[in-house]
């Protein structure tokens, strides 16, 4: 069977020239399609076996975007760089971990410092504390939202070690051997997740503190 190299070059070139068709995955499409022309264009165009091999792969290119297209399967694990996307995994699993020993560090020295009723430290702490709750919420939102693209499996895993920091540490606080309600961490927590909150909240006072001073411009001419 033979195989044109500048046929194979010309399918790469065009498949390129589409990516703005794959949103998201657009700019990694691309950059697939520049690693892919290079690796074609260094071949022999006698070394047909060599080409075949690089018509597999655009197969596979092809048949993972019309599988993102119809929202089949996602591309983004399939077109990044695979070291970066294990990186990126491991090293939130280990921050994760770190992060979540570090709050319940806190926890347990604000307890102290309480018990002491030493009014320095506790400022400190509950700074701490709540600087924690905003980095974890902040790091929750990108496993849920950008992990999730890549890998549903290790989202899931990622997930599951939040959900005990959540449950004791977050949400709800163990006080007298029971689990209570913490309204005021789960807040710190969900402006981490979502900033687009802490905006609109932001907004709204402003709004609220620009219609003031125009009322008492107003009302003193």
């Amino acid at each position: 069977m033979k195989v044109s190299k500048d046929e194979l070059l010309k399918r790469i070139t065009n498949i390129s020239e589409n990516a703005s068709d794959y949103e998201d995955v657009g700019i990694l499409l691309i950059q697939k399609c520049r690693k892919l022309y290079k690796k074609t264009d260094s071949i022999d165009h006698r070394d047909f076996k060599a080409l075949i091999a690089i018509k597999f792969e655009i197969h596979e290119l092809e048949f993972v975007l019309d599988q993102h297209k119809q929202n089949k399967g996602t591309a983004h694990a399939k077109l990044g760089s695979g070291w970066a996307y294990h990186t990126a995994i491991y090293g939130f699993l280990i921050l994760i971990l770190v992060y979540s020993y570090l709050f319940m560090f806190v926890v347990n020295l604000e307890s102290i410092s309480i018990a002491a009723n030493n009014i320095s430290d506790q400022s400190m702490f509950v700074y701490m504390k709540y600087l924690l709750l905003s980095i974890m919420g902040m790091m929750f939102y990108y496993v849920t939202t950008y992990i999730v693209k890549y890998s549903e499996i290790f989202t899931r895993l990622l997930v599951a070690l939040f959900i005990p920091i959540l449950i004791t540490g977050v949400v709800f606080t163990l006080e007298d051997g029971a689990l209570k309600f913490s309204g005021g961490q789960s807040i710190v927590f969900l402006l981490g997740y979502n900033t687009n909150l802490i905006i609109a909240l932001l907004k709204k006072a402003n709004d609220k503190l620009k219609a003031s001073i125009e009322s008492q411009g107003g009302a003193n001419p």
